[in-house]
């Protein structure tokens, strides 16, 4: 017996699996309307949305994803630290056009300062500048002075004619090369301190010289004033998102020159959704609580180093620099750390806390992430995670199913109701036995009388009626009989929807029990009908055919009880197929509890699965066919278990 056991598990395991990976397929052959509740919801930004994509592994091969979902089921194996998601890039289809870059390259520092003896400044007469200009201009989209007004005309003071002096203006006028394209913008003095003059992105692009080589780059001051230039800055436009069908949104940089650089700032800017919380970075991991003796608990969350996922698309080989910003806002720290790829590489590259540290990193308020170029060259950014502190393998011991969307554990939301199906199907299976089991014998014994056809006349409405059907109709006939005005009134009244009462709290534990009994007797008699009418058919006919056998003919020539040739000689022969069925009736129970407890509003698995199929609930829906699956292959086992009982002729040695 052991031997068959082993053997029919080692069989039936597999399928089981093969089973699930089939439903998984089949759920899987759209994914992406698994996230339709997320897209359609305009209160939900794309943020939040990738950041689904990231949990969920839309981006992974659906092979890959059932290995993940896998082996969280068998007991939670795990190869490899932990990793998590620090950067994930929006999804470029989102954007009509691409947008510049919240990155300024530095052009000129202290260039010079204008006065009324010197109120202009050429500065493509540098070659310095010019230089940096022509470097950066392929990507240039605004540009931005810093200045300083030292000193201005006195507001009392009057010209000679009597009107007052003209208020002093900073002029910036930009020409392109070979071209009569010119753009000019000013800025009114009203103020000595430090202010700022933009030429933006659209002023470029309605001059046409967005992009374009310039031959001019002069300030110009207006007035009676001295100003000093501090420094001269361009936008760039260094990066394109680019989403591959199926894959993971990526950042691909490219850098017209050295020391320019791209910053992903905070959470929400519109060309990329990270997570830089404190509780990520947190080198030490998150405090939960505290033990007795004060001591903090701390989570796993701790990290040992930064992994980047990046590559270099050129045919040169490329020095690049991570910067990191941390510290207070009013004394930030830069932290800066180099590494360099070969060309057309793809690698990860990973940072060790302690490295990070060792360059001034304060981990628990690291607050911006930017890349920086050494030289003109291209960056693809892929993936950027921190690899958590931990064993690199590890069993969890319990099985994990993952998370529902409302990012609850499955199993959490599973237990509770596990039970409540589980009780409600064993007790249908109880009277489906205890009914079915001697209506059978008494409809075969008494065949064509009036007990059989009664008995067939019920039997053949219990399987005519759907299940759906049957569980509205006790309901209705319920509702009537808690009605005082109805002329059902007179039967007794039980609850017609629910599993507790309103106060089942407040009861005592006998008050308690007998409330789940009252609550469980029309679910439990509703879904037992189908298959006690199937099962009483099933009795019959086998009782038929047993009583036509020789064995039972020379039974009772011996003058046997016709009570002893029944129950002894002809129903433990008779019994066989009914045992055999219960390997098939268990799993059709669970399955037809769907429909009893959305009519009964019972708390089951099935009125839980509906709504997880609508909305693909991934995890739900796979722990459920699990579930089933392997409910099917444990009642096939106890059903050959009882057979090899009840029938002496089956041996399994």
């Amino acid at each position: 017996m052991r031997a068959y056991i082993l053997r029919r598990l080692l069989i039936s395991v597999p399928l089981v699996f093969l089973m699930t990976f089939v439903i998984f397929a089949v759920i899987n052959t759209n994914p992406q309307s698994a996230l339709d509740r997320y897209i359609l919801n305009p209160n939900i930004s794309f943020q939040v949305i990738e950041q689904v994509k990231e949990q969920t592994g839309f981006y992974d091969a659906m092979p890959v994803r059932y290995a993940k979902w896998l082996s969280g089921v068998l007991f939670d194996i795990r190869f490899g630290r932990r990793r998590r998601s620090l950067v994930s890039f929006a999804d470029a289809r989102q954007f009509p056009e691409q947008f510049g870059a919240d990155t300024v390259a530095t052009v000129a520092t202290e260039p010079g300062t204008l006065s009324d003896a010197h109120p202009h400044l050429r500065l493509t007469d540098t070659q310095h500048t010019a230089q940096r200009l022509a470097d950066l201009h392929p990507r240039t989209t605004s540009f931005r002075i810093e200045y300083d007004v030292l000193a201005l005309p006195e507001s009392d003071k009057a010209k000679p004619n009597g009107h007052p002096p003209p208020t002093p203006r900073l002029l910036l006028r930009l020409q392109g090369a070979n071209t009569t394209n010119v753009l000019e913008t000013a800025a009114v003095l009203h103020a000595a301190g430090a202010n700022t003059l933009h030429a933006t992105a659209p002023m470029l692009r309605d001059t046409g010289l967005q992009g374009y080589p310039l031959e001019q780059f002069d300030l110009t001051l207006e007035g009676d004033a001295r100003v000093a230039i501090r420094s001269v800055g361009a936008g760039l436009d260094l990066y394109t998102l680019v989403q591959p069908d199926r894959r993971r949104p990526f950042l691909a940089i490219a850098f017209p020159a050295a020391d320019t650089a791209l910053t992903l700032r905070q959470p929400g800017s519109p060309h990329v959704t990270h997570r830089l919380r404190r509780t990520d970075w947190n080198p030490t991991g998150k405090p939960v609580g505290a033990t007795e003796d004060g001591e903090p608990i701390l989570t796993e969350d701790a990290f040992r180093r930064l992994v980047l996922d990046v590559g270099n698309p050129s045919d040169q080989p490329a020095a690049y620099e991570l910067r990191l910003i941390s510290g207070p806002p009013d004394t930030p720290t830069a932290t800066a750390v180099r590494f360099e790829l070969r060309p057309m590489e793809r690698g990860d590259r990973a940072f060790s806390l302690a490295q990070l540290e060792a360059e001034g990193l304060d981990a628990n308020t690291v607050r911006e992430i930017g890349f920086a170029a050494l030289g003109p060259s291209r960056l693809t950014v892929y993936r950027m995670e921190l690899e958590l502190d931990g064993p690199p393998a590890a069993i969890g011991g319990i099985p994990d199913f993952g998370r529902s969307h409302d990012n609850i554990p499955v199993i959490e939301k599973l237990a509770g109701r596990i039970r409540n199906t589980v009780a409600l199907v064993v007790f249908a299976m109880l009277i489906t036995w205890i009914v079915a089991l001697p209506a059978g014998v008494i409809a075969a014994v008494r065949q064509y009388g009036l007990g059989d056809k009664t008995l067939s006349f019920l039997t053949f409405v219990g399987m005519s009626l759907p299940s759906f059907f049957l569980a509205v109709l006790v309901r209705t006939l319920l509702q009537e009989t808690a009605n005082p005005d109805s002329i059902l009134s007179f039967l007794p009244t039980l609850p017609n929807s629910g599993r507790t009462s309103i106060h089942f709290d407040s009861m005592t534990t006998w008050q308690q029990t007998l409330d789940l009994i009252r609550h469980a007797i029309a679910p439990t008699l509703v879904l037992a009908m189908g298959g006690m009418a199937g099962m009483q058919r099933i009795m019959r006919g086998t009782m038929l055919e047993t009583q036509r056998q020789p064995y039972i003919v020379t039974a009772r020539a011996k003058g046997l009880r016709e009570r002893t040739v029944i129950c002894k000689h002809a129903l433990r022969n008779a019994i066989t197929p009914f045992v055999a069925g219960f390997g098939s009736i268990l799993p059709a129970l669970i399955g037809g509890s769907l429909f009893i407890e959305m009519v009964f509003n019972y708390p089951g698995v099935g009125q839980m699965m509906y709504p997880a199929v609508l909305n693909r609930d991934l995890n739900l829906v796979m722990a459920n066919t699990l579930i089933a699956a392997l409910l099917l292959v444990l009642g096939n086992l106890v059903a050959d278990i009882l057979l090899a009982i009840v029938d002496p002729r089956v041996s399994y040695d």
